[in-house]
C-alpha cells in the first residue's frame, strides 16, 4: 500500500499471498550486501524487494524474477537519458509520456506492462535528446 510517496511495510506477497518477512539480504544473495542489508522476502515464492537505507520502507513493490528483469531492462534507456539530462526533468518527461503523476513514476512500482511502456517512452526521449 502506498503512503504518500512511499510504500508501507509489506506483510503479504502480491504474487502468491504468502507471508513476507523483513530479512537480512543474505537470505536472498547468499552474502550480506550494502550498509543497510535488509529486504522483504516472500518465503513461499521468493519475490523480494530492498528497503530504503535506515528504514523498513520498501524501495518498491515485491518483484519475482520476471518483474525484476523487466524493471532492469526498462530502466537501462532511462539511465542513459539521465546522463544527458537532469534526473528530475527526465522523470517529469517520462511521467508525462506515461500519463501518470510524477510522484507515481518509480520503476520499483511498475508492473511488467508499465515497464514495457516506460522502456518505449525512455527510448523515445533518448532519441529525441540525441537529435538535438
Amino acid at each position: 500500500m502506498k503512503t504518500g510517496n512511499h510504500l508501507s511495510p509489506i506483510q503479504r506477497c502480491s504474487f502468491c499471498f504468502g507471508k513476507v518477512e523483513y530479512v537480512n539480504n543474505e537470505k536472498i544473495y547468499g552474502s550480506s550486501y550494502g550498509h543497510h542489508p535488509f529486504a522483504y522476502l516472500c518465503g513461499d515464492c521468493g519475490a523480494y524487494v530492498g528497503v530504503h537505507a535506515g528504514t523498513k520502507i520498501p524501495l518498491g513493490t515485491l518483484a519475482d524474477a520476471s518483474l525484476r528483469t523487466a524493471r532492469k531492462l526498462a530502466k537501462e534507456p532511462f539511465l542513459k537519458l539521465c546522463k544527458n539530462m537532469d534526473r528530475t526533468l527526465a522523470y517529469f518527461k517520462l511521467s508525462h509520456l506515461l500519463c501518470i503523476a510524477m510522484k507515481e513514476c518509480h520503476f520499483g512500482w511498475f508492473n511488467v506492462e508499465m515497464c514495457g511502456k516506460a522502456y518505449t517512452a525512455s527510448c523515445e526521449l533518448l532519441a529525441e535528446e540525441k537529435s538535438k
